[in-house]
């Protein structure tokens, strides 16, 4: 498993969430 591809993916939705209040992660 490529952890810096799964790092990346995890830190992309985490920054979503925050810009995107209306995220399903919000």
């Amino acid at each position: 498993m490529d952890w810096k591809l799964v790092g990346t993916g995890l830190l992309l939705q985490f920054i979503f969430a925050l810009l995107v209040p209306k995220s399903p992660y919000g």
